[in-house]
């Protein structure tokens, strides 16, 4: 029979760099009204939005893509599109490229991070403000914490990614009039007041006005930035070491017109750019192999992609979960897409006008993620939960998928079982008729590849005990011994009778069910009781008096009952009263015992003696 219990186990195999969770992106909300949801794989357009920005803009969402909250820098607004709790006058700026980022504060599972940056080189410069998840009913609010200054003179540059150890974080700035980054560590304690600065590069300051606009993007690995330095005319690939925080090996990408917006594929081997002629009023969507080897060999790896007549602007560029790349265009109600952003050449597959924005329009920016949210796909990791690992012969059991890396296909194999094979995700009903030991195997695969976890052993099916036998005496019924009982009459459960010994109160067919310390049951035979009068023969060797009794019985035996006698008293239920060992029975051939406290009703005194029984019915 089924235990009365589940235990729920999971079983993960090898660990592996596979990429954390993307469903903090599903939700995308910027330019004018503008959003996009990506919990179904492919975009679906959100028209509920609040946010208006020119620029610059954040989303952040629960791991199971619920949307949390949405900035421009200026506003948070809650998952009802309504301002936060003190979620206004924030100090970033929705004119800064980059206005603002959200981050988890490490080891918190309410806390968030909102970082914003002022437009333009501004005085309210680089600050954080801490939004509490866990306040207004789960609506969240920007806690007193707001606005928290962390430095000045800075460009509208701001990005995020994980640190080495997949828990902590960088977050990256650029000083204005300067070669420097500033990496700061956000970790469980907060964010670290010393940041690591990198002076390596371009020194950002334009000549002919403070325009400090263009993206900065950390690659999905981690090891790697590119930026876009405005006015400049130029972009900047540079080496970035996640365990230190250094940035180096600055390498010049010019192009000649104004810069904008830069995004690495999937799988850190190409970077995207935009870029666009104040005179031809062109604008280009270029890509870069950064496989191509030496430096030289990077900056003339650049291919364009696709150019569009202004107005119709190519700007910001976005990686979402679904492994492409987005694409901004100003005042247009689509977004334009790159299919295969891993592929070189025109094989990369842009669309333009690909996803309808459902009658809203894009600005000049797309949402700001931790970009570590975006790391390439991989192939599954197999796991799975069972619903009991331990069980008995004849149970059934069920198995839930729970692989890394969204699998499309399952196959599993289940040795001892019925069925023996599954190729659903969550297969249930998978019984096992004998005892014995198992094995299961699930084999996971994607686009990317197949794995195979094999667990040995892993079903340990128990037998059932040997079926119980039942003893009956008069109106008494004794059970073999097991960890549990229940008797039946007439093939209903009997309420509360869970005892080894039963005292039948009417005629008809009677069985027990015991359980072992395995938790597996048997049933007896059918024994039928047919009459509820009980003799008191004599021959037995025992008498009772006075029966029925007020406060003392006596028993008194014959010489055959000399050694190693007990005597228990149950009552109607088959529940033990009293039990009197034979250490505690007086010399001879009789003991008294003290009944007092025994209520009226009938009861049953059982003599027991070197696997002799005798059950006599007393009455008080």
């Amino acid at each position: 029979m089924q235990k009365k219990f589940l235990l729920f186990l999971v079983i993960i195999i090898s660990f592996s760099e596979t990429g954390f969770s993307q469903a903090q992106a599903y939700n995308w909300y910027f330019g004018i009204l503008a959003g996009v949801n990506f919990s179904t794989g492919a975009p679906v357009a959100l028209t509920n939005g609040a946010l208006v920005t020119n620029e610059g803009c954040a989303s952040i969402s629960d791991a199971s893509g619920n949307l949390l909250f949405y900035t421009d820098g200026v506003t948070a607004w809650n998952t009802n599109h309504v301002p936060m709790v003190n979620g206004t006058g924030l100090l970033g700026d929705p004119s800064s490229t980059q206005s603002g980022i959200i981050v988890p504060k490490p080891g918190s599972t309410s806390l968030y991070y909102l970082f914003t940056i002022d437009d333009g080189g501004g005085p309210d410069g680089f600050r954080f403000s801490v939004v509490d998840m866990s306040a207004q009913s789960g609506l969240g609010e920007v806690t007193s914490v707001k606005n928290v200054f962390v430095m000045g003179n800075v460009t509208e540059k701001l990005s995020a990614v994980h640190a080495a150890n997949g828990i902590d974080y960088w977050i990256m700035v650029h000083e204005w009039n300067s070669d420097a980054f500033y990496a700061f560590k956000l970790d469980a304690n907060g964010l670290s007041a010393t940041p690591v600065v990198s002076n390596v590069g371009t020194i950002h300051n334009n000549s002919v006005m403070q325009n400090t606009y263009g993206y900065l993007k950390f690659s999905p690995g981690g090891n790697k930035i590119a930026l876009a330095i405005g006015y400049q005319d130029m972009f900047e690939l540079l080496d970035f070491d996640d365990q230190t925080g250094i940035v180096s090996n600055a390498i010049q990408l010019p192009v000649n017109e104004h810069v904008y917006g830069v995004e690495f594929s999937p799988d850190n081997a190409r970077l995207y750019t935009t870029h666009y002629s104040n005179t031809t009023f062109i604008y280009t969507l270029d890509q870069y192999d950064l496989t191509a080897g030496t430096a030289s060999a990077i900056i003339n790896s650049r291919i364009p992609i696709a150019s569009v007549f202004d107005p119709d602007e190519m700007r910001a560029l976005q990686l979402a979960t679904d492994g492409k790349i987005y694409v901004a265009k100003k005042n247009i109600g689509f977004l334009a897409v790159i299919n295969y952003p891993d592929s070189l050449g025109a094989a990369c597959n842009f669309v333009d006008n690909a996803v309808s924005l459902g009658g809203n329009a894009c600005f000049l920016g797309l949402p700001n993620f931790i970009t570590s949210y975006f790391k390439e796909k991989s192939k599954p990791i197999s796991s799975f939960i069972i619903s009991d690992s331990t069980i008995c012969a004849g149970d059934c059991i069920s198995f839930t998928d729970n692989s890394q890396n969204a699998p499309v296909t399952w196959q599993w194999t289940f040795q001892g079982g019925n069925p023996a094979t599954s190729n659903v995700a969550n297969p249930t009903n998978i019984c096992y008729a004998a005892a014995g030991t198992y094995d299961v195997t699930l084999i996971t695969g994607n686009s990317i590849g197949l794995d195979t976890l094999y667990l040995s052993g892993y079903v340990n099916v128990n037998p059932p005990p040997p079926p119980p036998t039942i003893n009956m005496f008069d109106s008494t019924l004794i059970s073999s011994i097991g960890v549990t009982y229940q008797w039946y009459f007439n093939s209903a459960p009997i309420a509360g009778a869970t005892n080894q010994v039963y005292v039948a109160t009417q005629a008809g067919e009677y069985y027990v069910v015991i359980t072992d310390g395995n938790g597996c049951s048997s049933a007896s035979d059918i024994v039928t009781y047919t009459s509820i009068e009980m003799d008191e023969p004599d021959e037995d060797g025992i008498q009772i008096y006075p029966n029925p009794f007020s406060d003392f019985i006596t028993v008194v035996w014959n010489e055959s009952w000399t050694n190693n006698i007990s005597i228990t008293i149950i009552n109607a239920l088959g529940k033990t009263i009293v039990d009197v060992p034979s250490t505690e029975i007086n010399p001879g051939n009789s003991h008294q015992i003290n009944l007092q406290s025994l209520p009226e009703g009938m009861y049953f005194l059982m003599m027991k003696r070197e696997g002799n029984i005798v059950v006599k019915k007393i009455a008080k």
